[in-house]
């Protein structure tokens, strides 16, 4: 955070989103991803409560497939149709400003660009409707945490609940992405909290962040190995099946097979 890259794209990014709050979304372009459904609430938050018009962007970073296939095609082409939509709609009458409720990134966006978003974001949003450990929240967190740019350490996550992640996240907003009203409302919450909440939820999800970490994760690994371990010599082991299916398996010493 402090390189010069950092600092100068920091900078750009606070004068372009001056006055505004800022909620980050960063996913691959997949139908897993539930990106149409994040612009879908969106537009939703808009239409409920037109005095956020002017006051709030949603910044989707959408990193370019790595096998561009029929139905990525097609879902690329339909979320840049949707963003055309939206921001058509709500550009007018806003003071005159080129105000565009939703900024979309298609393309890959390197680290020191991503941290700048991540430092100036007050909300990040995952909205996947199956996924597995998405590191985006524990990224946003620990930038919100170590950036020189945020007074008041705050941050807010709206997370799937679809999401490997979202366990771990108790202070989240959990959503079910499929309900697009839900999800409206789960932006308004994160956009209108107390700054004593915000900081309150920011302070559990760094103390986890920071706690479990690979080393945790590797003795709390190696933890459980040795205590299956520790019983192995007093089993009986016993070879079962042939070829590719063949595998050993370990029974107590006074196991006994039904006769």
């Amino acid at each position: 955070m402090t390189s010069p890259d950092y600092q100068w794209r920091l900078g750009e990014l606070k004068t372009q989103f001056s006055g505004k709050t800022l909620l980050i979304g960063v996913d691959d372009m997949d139908p897993f991803k539930g990106i149409d459904l994040k612009l879908q609430a969106m537009e939703s938050l808009l239409v409920t409560h037109p005095e956020l018009v002017g006051q709030v962007v949603l910044l989707q970073v959408a990193n370019p497939a790595r096998i561009m296939n029929k139905e990525v095609v097609e879902m690329r082409d339909e979320v840049l149709a949707e963003v055309k939509r939206i921001n058509e709609k709500f550009q007018i009458g806003v003071d005159g400003c080129d105000y565009k409720p939703i900024e979309l990134w298609y393309r890959q966006v390197p680290l020191h660009e991503r941290v700048a978003l991540y430092s100036l974001a007050e909300v990040a949003v995952v909205t996947a409707t199956r996924d597995g450990m998405n590191l985006v929240p524990y990224e946003y967190v620990t930038c919100r945490q170590e950036s020189q740019a945020v007074g008041i350490k705050t941050s807010m996550l709206v997370v799937s609940e679809f999401v490997g992640c979202s366990p771990s996240l108790s202070g989240a907003i959990r959503v079910n992405p499929w309900s697009i009203e839900d999800t409206s409302d789960a932006f308004y919450r994160a956009i209108t909290m107390r700054e004593n909440e915000k900081m309150a939820r920011h302070e559990q999800h760094y103390r986890y962040i920071s706690t479990h970490t690979v080393c945790h994760w590797a003795r709390s690994f190696f933890s459980s190995l040795e205590g299956v371990c520790e019983e192995l010599a007093t089993m009986k082991t016993y070879g079962l099946g042939f070829g590719l299916s063949f595998r050993v398996v370990a029974l107590a010493s006074h196991f006994r097979h039904l006769e």
